[in-house]
């Protein structure tokens, strides 16, 4: 590999050659006269915790609410049939991995290290989920989508029967989760 004769630096995996940080990934850092030095890398940086609430954030004193709801108030008043939809989707989620449940006063929240998808609304027999892309896509079956700059796409959807639950909608969870754990952020 040819080297610029300036400080080049050189991410690899242990035990391969892949560049792809991850968070077992050291920085390989030559410097011009021919010395190198090895750093670890801590890609995954842990959580800040605030002192208040005790949600976990990816930035410190980020913006939230530190009420503290359940996702049995969220659905107070709601039907069986809607308040099965939302364990049905909750279960759907957690194919993909583990997730946290953040429960507000207007909406519950799926979290990975940043939250990705979610319960916007609940209605008379349906809730209203929604979830995080670093892209555009496109569904007739979306209700709401929104943009974000600079590349983020926030899109909701209904689901009125656990058939809505079905491959594709899997497609977008599973792509809204990498967002969630911040995958998109070491991809070279």
């Amino acid at each position: 590999m040819m080297l610029d004769p300036c400080i080049t630096s050189i991410c690899y995996l242990r035990a391969s050659n892949k560049l792809t940080p991850n968070k077992s990934c050291f920085m390989l850092t030559i410097h011009q006269e021919g010395s190198a030095k090895k750093t670890t890398m801590d890609t995954k940086k842990p959580l800040w915790t605030c002192p208040k609430c005790k949600k976990k954030f990816v930035t410190r004193n980020l913006w939230h609410s530190c009420g503290r709801f359940t996702v049995a108030q969220f659905f107070a008043g709601k039907s069986l049939r809607v308040r099965k939809l939302y364990r049905e989707f909750v279960k759907f989620v957690r194919q993909c991995g583990p997730i946290i449940i953040d429960p507000a006063k207007t909406r519950i929240s799926f979290q990975a290290r940043v939250r990705f998808a979610g319960v916007a609304k609940a209605g008379k027999d349906s809730i209203t989920a929604g979830f995080w892309l670093k892209r555009r896509i496109h569904s007739p079956r979306f209700t709401k989508v929104e943009f974000i700059p600079p590349n983020n796409h926030v899109y909701q959807f209904l689901i009125t029967d656990t058939k809505d639950l079905d491959e594709e909608t899997l497609s977008w969870i599973k792509e809204a989760y990498e967002v969630g754990t911040q995958e998109h952020l070491r991809k070279v």
